[in-house]
């Protein structure tokens, strides 16, 4: 979301409020991808369609899912298996490395 305005104040018989203002603008998971790299390129991966996790949140990767710290439970697709560990395995060696 990005904001159009300051705020702005409003006022009603139960008394004054403060309002944001906010566009919320959707995005493609691709678009959102893209922002997140330039943020960190190696610490968010897609592991099937409409997620994004956060590598430093991962619990346990197994063949067929990716158990989340907070006990969420990601499929991954077939196949995908290898691409998403070497992912993670290359963010965990650079987090020692560097």
């Amino acid at each position: 979301m990005k904001a159009i305005a300051d705020h702005a104040s409003l006022s009603s018989p139960h008394g004054a409020y403060e309002a944001w203002l906010y566009e919320e603008r959707r995005k493609t998971l691709t678009a959102l991808m893209n922002e997140l790299d330039q943020l960190s390129s190696v610490q968010f991966c897609i592991p099937y369609r409409g997620y994004i996790i956060n590598l430093s949140e991962v619990s346990t990767i197994t063949p067929s899912h990716i158990m989340m710290r907070d006990g969420a439970r990601i499929l991954i697709k077939r196949g995908d298996y290898r691409r998403i560990r070497d992912i993670y395995f290359s963010w965990i060696f650079s987090l020692s490395a560097g």
